[in-house]
């Protein structure tokens, strides 16, 4: 029987990411987890200091981060920013990919509101092997069991939902979303406009790894369940222990 080597699996994955599209990434990815039964290990390689996750150099996703950012490139829409540009994300997604890094960096926001001491970017915890996933639900109870505290759970939980979205939607990266250093990529500052509305403390509402930041204005917006609404013409009403936005609970 061939011993299987993740580090050489690794290596052909990585030497042909530049030049595949996502959906190919995603097939080989899994080809993988196949013959392995489990995640590979990570690298334990951080080259860029602190903000280890989805390094260039592996971080603590290892190969699977590396392969990320391989495909993401210096950065991609208005919200894929990592390393230290992380928390620049802003406006809308611009495609399915953009729409799974908002959901990411919501989560970081969230957890630093969470846990002001946490920071989930830099965290080290315990990871769930992606592939023994087969739905989101499933996420952050194997992350609790796997973690004890909080802020590791949180970054747990809203990073391996990332690479579990990442790798298991079918979609493709447009070359045109990507950031260039040089200037000739995607101009967030033209495609990713925002209105600046009034100013206001945030809290988080809903559960991780879709956790995300709102202005509540005193009072004014409350959160009820995995959304917010108007305290003043609405109410969350418990519907079997649902929380629901009606007019009027019954």
């Amino acid at each position: 029987m061939v011993k299987f080597n993740p580090t050489k699996l690794s290596l052909v994955l990585l030497a042909t990411v530049a030049n595949a599209d996502l959906t190919y990434i995603q097939e080989m990815y899994k080809e993988i987890s196949n013959l392995t039964g489990s995640e590979p290990a990570k690298s334990g390689t951080n080259d860029l200091g602190p903000l280890r996750s989805f390094s260039p150099g592996g971080g603590m996703w290892g190969w699977a981060g590396q392969a990320v950012m391989q495909m993401i490139g210096e950065g991609y829409g208005c919200w894929c920013y990592f390393q230290e540009n992380v928390g620049k994300g802003k406006s809308d997604p611009v495609d399915t990919l953009d729409s799974i890094c908002k959901v990411l960096h919501q989560g970081y926001e969230c957890a630093m509101i969470d846990e002001p001491t946490c920071v989930p970017y830099e965290v080290d915890y315990n990871r769930p092997n992606v592939f023994m996933i087969s739905s989101k639900d499933q996420i952050l109870p194997a992350c609790e069991s796997l973690n004890s505290d909080q802020c590791q759970i949180n970054a747990c939980a809203s990073e391996t939902n990332f690479v579990f979205q990442i790798f298991g939607t079918q979609f493709h990266n447009a070359p045109d979303h990507q950031h260039k250093t040089d200037g000739t990529g995607f101009d967030a500052e033209a495609n990713c406009p925002i209105t600046h509305g009034e100013s206001g403390e945030k809290s988080c509402c809903g559960s991780y790894p879709d956790r995300f930041p709102y202005k509540s204005f005193s009072g004014i917006r409350a959160c009820c369940g995995m959304g917010t609404y108007d305290t003043g013409i609405q109410e969350c009403c418990d519907e079997g222990g649902e929380e629901v936005v009606r007019l009027v609970c019954n």
